[in-house]
């Protein structure tokens, strides 16, 4: 990997948004129709950070439970998560932390964003909605409202993610010579 080269893990259940997300963020786009993830796919985007360009391999996961144990094996490596899920369905609440220990399982620690994704089809205000979820939310030191679909929350939320990883590498005095294999 080259320098100022980080690995962004994407995870949660299926049909949280997850590829949505990325798709707005590098095509500019939305489409009610993507057909589900199989296993692992990747991306890069890049950002700029203090004047730096933040190259971020985006490793976007398959939320479905037959992937669920590999997920301690693509995220090895993070230098960041985006952990999502969504505002419409509760039970992608009440599985964050499954995914936070799939990612701890990689035995990595990486700082989690916790993306609450399609807000534009939620009338709940952003306290409803903690309340709602309270217990689980409170577990997250940095959560973002964002939507795909009306693409509000996207541009920051992967901005945010570049400006973790840096900081995580710079803390972690973190190299970023990985082979392939490594990731």
């Amino acid at each position: 990997m080259e320098e100022n080269s980080y690995k962004l893990i994407i995870l949660g259940d299926t049909g949280v948004g997850k590829t949505s997300i990325i798709s707005r963020k590098i095509y500019q786009r939305f489409d009610d129709n993507v057909p589900l993830t199989v296993g692992v796919s990747n991306f890069t985007i890049t950002e700029k950070i203090k004047g730096k360009d933040i190259e971020l391999k985006v490793w976007d996961t398959a939320g479905q439970e037959q992937y669920a144990s590999l997920i301690p094996m693509f995220s090895r490596n993070s230098d960041v998560c985006i952990l999502c899920c969504d505002v419409t369905t509760p039970n992608s609440f009440d599985h964050l932390e499954m995914w936070k220990t799939k990612l701890n399982d990689s035995g990595c620690d990486p700082p989690i964003i916790l993306a609450i994704n399609k807000m534009d089809l939620s009338s709940d205000n952003f306290e409803k909605i903690y309340e709602d979820h309270s217990k689980t939310l409170e577990k997250f030191d940095t959560i973002l409202y964002v939507s795909a679909k009306i693409n509000s929350g996207i541009a920051d939320l992967f901005q945010l993610a570049a400006e973790k990883a840096y900081e995580y590498a710079q803390n972690n005095h973190k190299t970023h010579s990985k082979t392939v294999q490594d990731m």
